[in-house]
């Protein structure tokens, strides 16, 4: 390199461009704004408002990554990553599906990411029923009850799978379980 060339780019050398007035780009049509009075949200209006926005950039993100990591390409931690996010996509689907309350939704995508830290000491669990399980947990512990039948047929998990993984999933977050009639009638073993 001789001594005339620079190195790179002098990026304070025409700085002040940057911040030149654009008329196109500094107006706005007056009929797209919204000059109107709004009264103040409530707390629970706005966490609702929150959890809405959060969901679909969760679901723009999954699909983002699901299309990036279909390949293959990507490192097996950043696969399950992906995997993670999905499932809380899935969460909140069914919990819309099944018309969960927003405690109830919240708390289940808690016990997900709680399930995934420790997924490892699981045994029996299947990722299919796994979202459905943290549904069903949540909706006990926030006494919203959720029809089961409802929660699985959306979830399209078969039952046996989802008592296995709800059984490990009580150990795991160390809730105490109420086993119904018809679950102590249902063999847990693969048919």
């Amino acid at each position: 390199m001789s001594d005339g060339e620079s190195e790179g780019e002098d990026l304070q050398e025409g700085c002040h461009r940057d911040y030149a007035a654009v008329g196109v780009l500094d107006s706005y049509e007056p009929d797209m704004l919204d000059d109107g009075a709004h009264s103040a949200l409530s707390h629970s209006a706005r966490r609702r408002a929150e959890e809405a926005m959060s969901a679909r950039d969760m679901m723009a993100r999954a699909r983002a990554q699901a299309m990036s990591s279909a390949s293959g390409r990507a490192p097996k931690a950043l696969q399950q990553v992906s995997a993670n996010r999905e499932a809380l996509v899935v969460v909140a689907t069914l919990c819309g599906k099944v018309k969960a309350q927003n405690d109830v939704q919240t708390k289940a995508c808690e016990y997900l990411r709680r399930a995934y830290i420790g997924l490892r000491c699981l045994s029996g669990v299947s990722q299919a029923a796994l979202p459905a399980a943290c549904i069903e947990i949540a909706s006990k512990q926030c006494k919203r009850p959720i029809a089961r039948e409802a929660l699985l047929r959306r979830a399209g998990v078969r039952e046996q799978d989802f008592i296995r993984t709800l059984s490990s999933l009580h150990l795991l977050l160390k809730i105490r379980r109420q086993v119904t009639v018809n679950e102590a009638c249902v063999p847990t073993f693969a048919s």
